[in-house]
């Protein structure tokens, strides 16, 4: 069949990936995809119907209300608090829910343990599926992750993306959906539509990289770099102008931060920007975002840990320009 996935990766991930959240799950019920995204797109393709209300996050991945948008389901935004989404709040007439219970984007809340089952209750009460994307599960590095809504699941209600791009290297877009067999068949076919299959050298070339064990040890590496990464990074926004907003509960690989009051995020970036520093403005992460609105996403990821101080020194610097006047004690930052 020429739809069929390489089967080293689809067996990596049913018997070693998958597990680790607690989820068990047969072959025919995983599907490669290109990247979590691809994922995304095939399942609100399969589910989306205009008769069925979908509810997202705000603030929360853009991509979801983008992928909403293009779908013929109707949609609304509901606002997170620092423990997530809060199954309370959903609309009564709910029928599909795309969540980020690990880690939101970009505040990092998590969603605790009570929340999750009173989720999948009210899925089961009020006939709803959820769609749970666990982008980056492996970024759990100072406590263990919560158990997946997936792993939880007794009555099929959850449909769960994966991804390695993001312990891996973004580049790669090997991301996978599981879900029953009959919307993996379906998702199947709509994937068939646009590109086939992902491509196979690569689904092989990850599978063996996987089943040789330097994929275990890649994490454990990078779960330590991303420790001393987060500790630098909180360490030396001490003394500066910023305000953490959110960060996730066991590690991820960025921090929500909030600049002074009357400050626009978009115009720090911008100032920023010619100083060498890169930050992600709030704005589009809302649906209805504040005006102004102070809230930014700052990623350690790809920074080599001796450059963090010296870019919060410049994102600081950049802040001060804004202002036009100093807002930190040099002494500070030794």
């Amino acid at each position: 069949m020429l739809s069929r996935d390489d089967p080293m990766l689809i067996d990596y991930i049913c018997t070693r990936t998958l597990p680790r959240r607690g989820i068990h799950a047969r072959p025919e019920e995983v599907l490669i995809t290109v990247g979590s995204q691809n994922a995304l797109f095939l399942a609100i393709d399969v589910l989306a119907q205009p008769n069925r209300l979908a509810v997202i996050e705000e603030p929360g991945y853009p991509d979801f209300a983008e992928t909403l948008r293009r779908s013929d389901a109707p949609w609304r935004c509901v606002p997170i608090d620092n423990n997530g989404l809060d199954p309370a709040s959903l609309p009564d007439d709910t029928r599909l829910v795309v969540v980020t219970p690990s880690h939101n984007i970009p505040t990092g809340a998590t969603m605790p343990l009570p929340r999750r089952v009173d989720l999948l209750s009210r899925a089961v009460a009020n006939d709803f599926l959820i769609v749970e994307d666990d982008y980056d599960f492996e970024m759990s590095y100072l406590t263990p992750p919560l158990p997946a809504l997936k792993s939880l699941d007794r009555e099929g209600r959850v449909i769960y993306l994966g991804s390695f791009s993001k312990s891996l290297f973004p580049g790669l877009r090997i991301g996978y959906l599981v879900a029953s067999e009959p919307m993996i068949a379906a998702a199947r076919e709509a994937r068939a539509i646009m590109l086939r299959h992902p491509p196979t050298h690569l689904q092989r070339i990850t599978a063996h990289f996987l089943a040789l064990g330097h994929y275990d040890a890649h994490v454990v590496r990078m779960r330590e770099e991303m420790k001393r990464r987060r500790s630098e990074t909180i360490d030396a926004l001490t003394g500066t102008s910023f305000c953490i907003a959110g960060t996730a509960r066991d590690g991820g690989a960025s921090i929500w931060l909030s600049a002074p009051e009357g400050m626009d995020s978009l115009g720090l970036a911008e100032r920023a920007r010619d100083r060498g520093v890169l930050i992600e403005p709030g704005a589009v992460f809302f649906e209805a975002p504040p005006l102004p609105c102070p809230f930014f996403r700052l990623g350690y990821g790809s920074i080599p840990l001796l450059q963090i101080r010296r870019g919060l020194q410049q994102l600081q610097k950049a802040c001060d320009d804004l202002l036009n006047r100093p807002l930190f004690r040099p002494d500070t930052w030794a």
